[in-house]
């Protein structure tokens, strides 16, 4: 089971929406026979990776997997009906997945079939292995990380305004590349307008790229890089809704309503399948995320000198 959680995380998070599995096949004598991970969503699962080269299965081979197999038919058939077909007698699981759709049932299903299944193998360390997936099944939106660079005294930037840079080179290519461990990147409408980005990893060859999102009541200033930007992007409009509606689809950017609040326009990404995203807004969008409890995991670079000014602005307010 730990060579499965070592597989599964190896994928790092490109299989989201989905979760992150490992599948290792041993023989009677505990011998690898095969292996596989989730890959990419949409891609075979990693029951399917590790099986597919067998006609048939030793009978006493037994599959470890970190999570439960799924019983329904999503962008692929169901994983419990291809290791019945693959007349798979013994299963380790290490954890049931969270998903409805899924908990237990994929359990039953096989144990129905007759087939022998050891479930909570590592249980604690599979669970923790998908922390993302099981939040955002849970609460309906994506999981959101909170970026920001700061000083000691939790300062993002100078009184004046000027913010280049708080942190060092080293930290500002970390933060690059945690871009693409995201499947999206949301900022507010001040970032917007008054650092102009683009959102993007350029400091690794061939990475994900997240899904660029803005915030705010809609504007559009064509010669901004997000408005540039080829990727599919959102814009979470806080007021004037229906004005800018058809005039961002003409920049591939689709409105979401979220005159409701913050909360509403989340769950509308979340239905629109993203499951992750990373927020590098400014102090009030992420005062507003914190005060309204949104915020999974916080992510500081924290730099090694003081701002000193009590009006400079603090990461979160």
């Amino acid at each position: 089971m730990r060579q499965a959680l070592a597989l599964a995380e190896s994928a790092g998070y490109l299989a989201e929406p989905n979760p992150r599995v490992g599948a290792i096949l041993v023989d009677a004598q505990g011998e690898v026979l095969a292996q596989g991970f989730h890959a990419l969503a949409g891609g075979p699962h990693a029951e399917v990776e590790a099986l597919k080269d067998f006609a048939s299965l030793p009978p006493e081979a037994t599959l470890f997997v970190t999570l439960e197999p799924c019983n329904h038919q999503g962008k692929t058939p169901p994983c419990t009906e291809f290791l019945i077909q693959k007349k798979l007698r013994h299963l380790v699981i290490g954890c049931l997945d969270p998903n409805p759709r899924v908990s237990g049932k994929g359990v039953a299903r096989l144990r129905e079939a007759g087939m022998e299944v050891t479930q909570g193998v590592l249980e604690d360390e599979c669970r923790r292995l998908n922390e993302r997936y099981n939040r955002y099944i849970r609460k309906g939106m994506p999981f959101i990380a909170l970026k920001a660079g700061v000083s000691l005294d939790g300062k993002i930037a100078m009184a004046s305004g000027e913010s280049q840079w708080v942190t060092s080179t080293e930290a500002r290519a970390k933060a690059h590349q945690l871009r693409s461990q995201f499947q999206a990147i949301m900022i507010g409408k001040k970032t917007l307008l008054a650092d102009n980005p683009r959102l993007d990893n350029r400091i690794d060859p061939a990475p994900r790229q997240p899904i660029p999102i803005v915030i705010g009541q809609p504007l559009i200033q064509a010669g901004l890089n997000f408005f540039q930007d080829q990727r599919k992007k959102y814009w979470l409009a806080s007021s004037a809704y229906g004005d800018f509606k058809e005039e961002l689809l003409k920049f591939n950017i689709e409105a979401i309503d979220c005159q409701a609040g913050a909360e509403a326009g989340l769950k509308a990404l979340y239905q629109q399948g993203i499951a992750s995203l990373l927020v590098e807004g400014g102090a009030r969008l992420a005062s507003s995320l914190l005060r309204l409890g949104l915020v999974d995991e916080l992510i500081l670079f924290m730099a090694p000198r003081l701002i000193g000014q009590a009006d400079a602005p603090g990461f979160c307010g």
